[in-house]
């Protein structure tokens, strides 16, 4: 079997060499699982067996699919035989191994999950970096079976990379499109055809492998219109890869079994390597090294960088079209995940003859020039913030002066280009060297507040608190659309997770369905971690989550935390900061508070047993929506509107005022009371909710989803619906914190026949109190409570009477009052 059933017809492809035909072959190998005993006829009327357990055969394609289909064979793997598309990749990275070559997994897209051809394919760019953190390696040293092993066996479905350079003895030519299918043409009519040689057909166009026998060929782009290299320190996507954007698989046209790579012709070698000579000047070494010798411009400065690159190309003569062409050019080929289209026309490439004076103010002006459109200035707060490529990051001061020195060693490049004034020249190099200075750059960066394009208020920053900025762009929690990340949303804010409303994970169902068994109660707690995503104050109310230790709250928690980020979309914060002996809105300085402002949630570990009560006053005008003014140390009174869903977590419930009909509409107590036995308790739990890229999708999306249900609930009941458990759990609660009422039902009669003097049913109350270890109010707290619930007195008696109330006679049992017998008066 040489593995061309792999292979679509050679008429679909331009072939560029002799003309031979591939020799096609329906053969597999599999291994028999169990005997046949017996001779039998198969799909194509040929007899076979009988087989022996253990014996490997070469069968046709489709009587081995009905053997291994049975159970009694299964797929050989031989590394020396090219396998079919069928076969999973491992077998294709072993067969590329055996023939001497080194290959790396490279992170196509699903390559954990496996989902390919006929399946939900996304229309995003799909990445082809290596899935390996140190793969450059192995550009020096060859790889192991157990390495292909390994890395597979953790990524199933991960596509193929064929090292390129000395260590395979391989260089490539990549034939891009229709563009690059036209410059090869071109090429053959002047200079004859191509060797014959392994060929691959490709997503867009095709990859000719070549024998570098000895000869240097580098990683370079565009050589000619649709034709790059990739040689010594890349690597080339390998069949059976699968090409997303094209919906296909990466097909061998001409394979190694057929014809060993070739030298390339001289005519091919030299139109490469005269291509593109650029000069050994500082600003051309920078050029070469970022462009021909295949470094990645991370992402995070990819705007930075083209910018920068786009000054260098000015610098060295090329015009607006062909400085636009290796702008795409780059971000396609040296970035890990390419910019839009639009993001790279937005870049600085008509880079004007202007007369910038010498002084401070001209730099800055240059500076702004260069790189004005990634960064902006709030003079309010003397911040600096810089685009990133996915939001505006805060700057501590190294980027912007990155920029500013940046900008100083352009002035040689791109202000002395046509000046022949010997005495202009001396000027433009001396300001040149003198801004150089730490003193001078700093002045620069000083004067940029005079600009008003690029200043920005405080106010303008993550305005839209509807929108979620992910890894992988920008989610609209009104429409639950995910769209690009831009720079005019002005969002500073990014959570280290990509949304994908398709992610599940076993780890986060487990947990999430072993810590709340009950389904009204865990969908409820889903709307509640939903309602954590968005800034707004959808409902006035703040959540308890209650239960036992062990009971899996504080993994909440963690994986709340995780997702949004601390101090980032999330704050945590110290109970004590919600003490109604503590807090204050307004006076003293309080960073704690200051902490909480523009975080979409906030949560408070750790209720104490013995705590104060809760600062009514303060969470009644968080929860309404209401403004919080307070201020850092040593810094002015700001104030803020609250943006944060209010979450206690503890073994003990918050106290507060059960009377009081603001907190009872506010406070709400989550139950986790399935403690969960140490056997059965993950300890890396919270370490899967930090770091596994995949658990962590489905975490977002499972809260993503809780807040499309609770939009559900609020279009149909008008707000968030309490279940059962909840409504039970909270009733408790708010009967614990209300003494009056818990002693009214427990020792009291009510009715219009009942009436008790004011006193008796004082003194009463407190001993009720004392026995239940609850805080005893004064007397006339006490009364202020009964009126409020509507006890009215009779003051036209001594003693004073309230109506409508009797006691129970006290007998001195642990039940306080047993027999329903009624003081008269």
């Amino acid at each position: 079997m040489n593995g061309t059933e792999a292979v679509s017809e050679s008429k679909d492809y331009p072939d560029f060499g002799p003309k031979d035909k591939a020799n096609q072959n329906e053969m597999n190998y599999i291994e028999l699982l169990a005997d046949i005993p017996e001779e039998f006829i198969g799909e194509d009327l040929q007899h076979y067996g009988p087989f022996n357990k253990g014996q490997i055969i070469e069968i046709p394609q489709q009587n081995a699919k009905i053997l291994i289909g049975g159970g009694v064979a299964k797929q050989y793997s031989n590394p020396q035989i090219m396998p079919t598309i069928d076969d999973p990749p491992i077998f294709w990275a072993k067969y590329y191994h055996s023939l001497g070559w080194n290959v790396i997994p490279i992170k196509g897209k699903n390559y954990l999950t496996g989902k390919h051809k006929g399946e939900s394919i996304e229309p995003e760019k799909e990445s082809k970096m290596p899935l390996l953190d140190t793969w450059t390696e192995y550009q020096t040293r060859k790889i192991t079976p157990q390495e292909i092993e390994q890395w597979w066996a953790r990524w199933p479905m991960a596509n193929i990379g064929i090292l390129t350079g000395a260590i395979n003895d391989l260089w490539v030519l990549d034939v891009d499109g229709p563009e690059g299918v036209e410059s090869l043409q071109e090429l053959i009519r002047q200079n004859g055809e191509l060797p014959n040689t392994p060929s691959v057909a490709t997503g867009k166009g095709y990859h000719y492998y070549f024998k570098a026998n000895g000869v240097e060929i580098k990683n370079r782009a565009r050589f000619m219109k649709g034709l790059d290299t990739r040689g010594n320190g890349g690597y080339i996507i390998a069949p059976r890869s699968y090409h997303l954007e094209r919906d296909r698989f990466y097909l061998w046209k001409r394979t190694p079994e057929e014809v060993p790579a070739q030298i390339a012709p001289e005519w091919l070698l030299n139109t490469i390597n005269k291509k593109y000579q650029i000069d050994n000047s500082p600003e051309g070494k920078q050029l070469k090294k970022l462009i021909f010798e295949g470094g990645f411009i991370p992402t995070g400065s990819r705007n930075q960088d083209l910018t920068r690159l786009s000054g260098l190309l000015h610098g060295l003569g090329f015009d607006e079209d062909r400085i636009e062409n290796f702008l795409l050019l780059a971000n396609e080929t040296l970035t890990g995940n390419p910019l839009p289209q639009e993001e790279i026309r937005r870049i600085t490439k008509k880079w004007e003859k202007r007369k910038f004076s010498n002084d401070d103010l001209g730099n800055a002006e240059r500076l702004i020039s260069r790189y004005g459109h990634l960064f902006r200035l709030c003079p309010q707060v003397n911040k600096f913030y810089v685009w990133d490529d996915k939001r505006w990051l805060e700057d501590d001061g190294h980027i912007i002066r990155e920029m500013g020195k940046d900008a100083i060693l352009g002035i040689i490049q791109n202000e002395t280009r046509g000046l022949t004034n010997k005495d202009e020249l001396d000027a433009i190099y001396d300001w040149a060297r003198r801004s150089r200075s730490k003193n001078k750059i700093d002045a620069m960066i000083g004067v940029l507040d005079t600009f008003r394009d690029i200043k920005i208020r405080p106010d303008q920053l993550d305005q839209d608190t509807d929108l979620l900025c992910c890894n992988n762009g920008i989610l609209d929690l009104t429409t639950f659309e995910l769209r690009p990340h831009r720079q005019e949303d002005y969002i500073t804010k990014i959570i280290d997770v990509d949304y994908d409303p398709e992610a599940t994970h076993e780890v986060w169902d487990n947990y999430i369905k072993t810590a709340l068994p009950d389904e009204g109660v865990r969908i409820f707690t889903q709307k509640v971690a939903g309602l954590c995503l968005t800034g707004k104050l959808h409902e006035q109310k703040f959540f308890n989550i209650y239960g036992p230790p062990d009971a899996g709250k504080s993994r909440f928690a963690d994986a709340l935390t995780s997702i949004l980020g601390e101090d980032i979309y999330l704050a945590t914060s110290d109970f004590g900061t919600f003490e109604k002996t503590k807090t204050a809105i307004k006076g003293q300085a309080r960073s704690d508070i200051m902490r909480m402002k523009g975080k979409r949630a906030v949560i408070i570990h750790e209720v104490p047993e013995d705590g104060q009560k809760i600062n009514e006053r303060f969470l009644t005008t968080w929860t309404g929506g209401d403004a919080i003014t307070t201020r850092e140390l040593f810094k002015k009174e700001e104030g803020f509107t609250p943006t944060s869903t209010i979450i206690f977590v503890g073994n003990h419930k918050i106290k507060y005022s059960g009377h009081e009909d603001a907190m009872i509409k506010r406070t709400v107590f989550i139950p986790f009371e399935n403690r969960i036995p140490a056997a059965l308790q993950d300890k890396e739990l919270s370490m899967k909710f930090k770091t596994w890229p995949e658990v962590r999708k489905a975490i977002l999306n499972w809260m993503v989803d809780g807040l499309k249900l609770y939009y559900e609930d609020k279009s149909v009941n008008k707000g968030l619906t309490l279940p059962e458990k909840v409504q039970e759990l909270t009733n408790i609660a708010n009967l614990e914190n209300d003494p009056v009422k818990s002693f009214i039902e427990k020792c009291c009669y009510e009715g219009p026949d009942y009436n008790v003097d004011a006193r008796t049913l004082y003194e009463e109350f407190k001993e009720y109190c004392e026995a239940e270890g609850i805080g005893v109010l004064s007397q006339t707290k006490f009364g202020k409570i009964l009126t409020k619930k509507g006890y009215k007195k009779d003051m036209g008696k001594r003693p004073i009477l309230y109506l409508g109330l009797g006691i129970y006679q006290k007998r001195g049992s642990n039940n306080y009052f047993e027999e329903d017998v009624i003081v008269e008066t």
